[in-house]
């Protein structure tokens, strides 16, 4: 409620009751188990499609982050074990993690949390998401939601209203980025909106954070900058009991009671930077860099840092060239626009923080760009 929803970033859930519909249907169906290692076991069935149980309670599918994170604990290279796949060695990829889960002697510690999801339809179309330490910190979408929206709703008092610009929750994060439309600012002769960018993932893709969020309204751009506000990792006491984990209120309560009180002082001061004008002050200086002298290299020398794929290079060239400006701040913005239509809402979220790094870049880092030859 007093939410106005709608923006020009990459668009997902249609409003945020939406978002908060889907994160309590997903929290219904999360199926959490700590284990020992060595009563686990992994099998092939087929079409490039793993299953990994867990003796006397489930067996699920396991998913690309769950055998990229288990790969990990197995030290077993993603490369490798996608080698193994490509190459059609199925059976010596299972061999090779049974044979780790049989006799886990390269770790002190034998106990795994693995999160797990029911099928929406049936229990047995389950799949395992993720693999984690035993001490790894439930900190789910419900429960970031529940205190986040509340404290949204104060800042929008305060403010003058908020408006939801994109939401969405996927395989592994969920997103919701907000604006408070009276608070406008003119930086390098844009007219800029401030916001917040909320994220979490629940599967150890990355941290809790809360983010300052700049709305460009003239490119219809959103940029968040990653060095400011608050990053939480997912980090808590070991669970006590092997078997399905079950969360009681007052324990997942006192959990986060120390993650919500952070996140909302990080609000508060994410927001007071841009009432200071200290926010605004380092975007403005973005504008008096150094000027590119050959803006193809230069776009390809920001490409290679930030490892963009060659689509995305090539639309940021043709963005940059429509902007004509061929500063830090011009080449943020041609980046960010291919966030606008692109196909991954997570590479679209992961876009807009690297136009955030752009324009946070050293001065002696962003001149070897400029003046690339």
């Amino acid at each position: 409620t007093g939410y106005i929803t709608g923006g020009y970033m990459k668009q997902g859930l249609e409003s945020v009751e939406k978002l908060v519909e889907r994160a309590n249907v997903l929290a219904s169906l999360k199926r959490d188990y700590v284990a020992d290692v060595r009563k686990t076991y992994m099998h092939y069935d087929g079409d490039d499609v793993f299953s990994l149980g867990i003796e006397g309670e489930a067996v699920y599918n396991i998913n690309d982050v769950a055998l990229r994170q288990m790969g990990s604990w197995a030290h077993i290279p993603m490369s490798y074990i996608n080698h193994m796949r490509n190459s059609g060695h199925h059976q010596l990829l299972v061999d090779n993690f049974n044979q780790w889960f049989e006799k886990p002697k390269h770790v002190n510690n034998f106990r795994r949390l693995y999160r797990g999801m029911a099928g929406e339809f049936s229990e047995s179309s389950g799949v395992w998401r993720s693999f984690h330490s035993d001490k790894f910190q439930r900190v789910d979408h419900e429960h970031i939601l529940e205190d986040i929206l509340p404290a949204l709703q104060e800042l929008a008092e305060e403010f003058g209203g908020i408006q939801v610009v994109s939401c969405q929750i996927t395989d592994d994060k969920m997103y919701l980025k907000v604006i408070f439309p009276e608070l406008e600012a003119k930086v390098v002769g844009d007219v800029v909106r401030m916001g917040l960018s909320i994220g979490n993932s629940e599967t150890g893709m990355s941290n809790v954070y809360i983010l300052p969020l700049l709305d460009v309204l003239r490119c219809l751009n959103g940029m968040v900058l990653p060095h400011r506000g608050v990053k939480r990792r997912h980090i808590g006491s070991a669970i006590e009991s092997d078997g399905q984990v079950t969360y009681a209120e007052d324990t997942i309560e006192a959990n986060l009671k120390a993650i919500k009180l952070q996140v909302r002082d990080s609000m508060t001061d994410v927001m007071n930077s841009f009432k200071d004008g200290s926010l605004i002050k380092e975007l403005e200086a973005s504008g008096d860099s150094t000027k590119v002298r050959e803006p193809a290299k230069a776009i390809e020398a920001t490409a290679k840092l930030f490892s963009l794929t060659d689509k995305e290079t090539d639309v940021a060239k043709i963005s940059w060239g429509k902007l004509h400006d061929y500063s830090k701040w011009g080449m943020m913005n041609a980046v960010t626009e291919v966030a606008n239509t692109h196909e991954s809402y997570d590479r679209a979220s992961e876009l807009e923080i690297i136009g955030g790094k752009i324009i946070s870049m050293p001065s002696y880092q962003w001149d070897r760009i400029a003046l690339a030859a």
